[in-house]
């Protein structure tokens, strides 16, 4: 069965309201995720991605939610072998379930994990969606506004979809500057250095394992603007005690000759 064959049986029979949508350019996956949202005319917006496992026996309490249509946000899965029992079923603060240990930053990032309230989204934050179309992470604007506001949120009781962690299409130095660039959004300094760190919560040692991935990109990159600013980022967004701790600094410090490193360093910069 072809593709065109395929969708007319899944619309006929499936999914009576089934729509496809075909851009006549190719716009990217990014410029998508935004497109999808901006075009929903669903009280609510949920959008997965063709390499991650559906779990769908658990629908009840998310359907629940959505019928109520007071909370804005919903989390309803991400990566495997996280805490998501200990926070399922529940209606709290975002800032508040992440201070308890919910791993809102590194869940969040995972796209189909949330189901948006759309008008929320469409009104206020498409434009900031599309800015951050080049960071990677076009939806994240709208996820960090609900931590600084401390938005009530919902965890699903199950989780309704776990993220594929192998065969991703971008690159580790990509990732890195994308989540780098995006969590730069905060603004606040500590809740800078918070979300970056997150991205790594199910390593023994998230600080060190994202000073060393830091580390390996350095050392991948020629650029020296990009070398620079991932220096300047060390310097800014963790204590120098986690630094010397890890021998990252020294590391990263001892990679290159260039004066203005040096005096950066001397300053601590």
């Amino acid at each position: 069965m072809g593709i065109v064959e395929c969708i007319k049986y899944c619309k006929k029979i499936l999914f009576k309201k089934l729509e496809v949508i075909t851009h006549k350019n190719n716009i990217g996956a990014n410029a998508n995720i935004i497109r999808a949202i901006e075009i929903s005319e669903a009280n609510y917006t949920w959008i997965l991605c063709d390499d991650d496992t559906l779990q769908l026996d658990y629908l009840g309490d998310v359907i629940e939610i959505l019928e109520e249509e007071k909370i804005d946000l919903i989390h309803v899965g991400a990566h495997k072998n996280n805490l998501w029992a200990d926070y399922a079923g529940q209606i709290t603060g975002v800032r508040d379930a992440y201070e308890k240990g919910y791993h809102y930053f590194r869940f969040s990032s995972f796209l189909p994990c949330n189901i948006f309230k759309t008008s929320l989204f469409q009104n206020e934050f498409l434009i900031d969606a599309y800015n951050n179309i080049t960071n990677g992470y076009p939806h994240m604007p709208f996820l960090l506004e609900q931590y600084k506001k401390n938005s009530l949120f919902y965890v699903s009781q199950k989780q309704l979809v776990v993220a594929s962690e192998t065969g991703q299409s971008y690159s580790h130095t990509q990732f890195c500057f994308w989540w780098l660039k995006t969590c730069l959004l905060l603004v606040d300094k500590k809740d800078v250095r918070n979300a970056f760190i997150d991205q790594w919560s199910s390593a023994k040692e998230p600080m060190k394992a994202s000073l060393n991935f830091i580390f390996e990109t350095y050392k991948n990159i020629n650029d020296r603007s990009s070398k620079f600013e991932l220096t300047r980022f060390v310097n800014r967004y963790y204590e120098r005690s986690d630094a010397y701790k890890f021998n990252i600094e020294k590391k990263i410090y001892e990679l290159t000759h260039n004066s203005y490193f040096r005096i950066l360093k001397k300053n601590k910069f």
